[in-house]
């Protein structure tokens, strides 16, 4: 297994990530805040968005395998500690 890319996400523990099937995407949510990060990895590993919604850690993500073409509306889904699961969209 060879490294890609190693960068700092998220200030705490990386407890959830989700690689886009088809796009050059990654999710990634983390014990440190509420906040999900959304990767572009075609542009250098930039994170281009956030998303807030959840009071505790993320602990899982899931992208909507359906979502594949460039310029779709992405879905994904989060689940978090405080026992809410959410569906948004990018």
């Amino acid at each position: 297994l060879d490294e890609v890319k190693k960068f700092k996400a998220h200030t705490d523990w990386i407890l959830a990530m989700a690689v886009h099937p088809s796009l050059p995407l990654l999710l990634s949510g983390s014990s440190d805040s509420s906040v999900i990060k959304l990767w572009d990895w075609e542009k250098d590993w930039t994170c281009i968005r956030t998303f807030k919604g959840h009071k505790n850690g993320v602990d899982a993500l899931m992208f909507n395998p359906q979502d594949d073409s460039p310029g779709d509306i992405i879905t994904f889904a989060s689940a978090s500690h405080d026992c809410t699961a959410k569906a948004s969209i990018y």
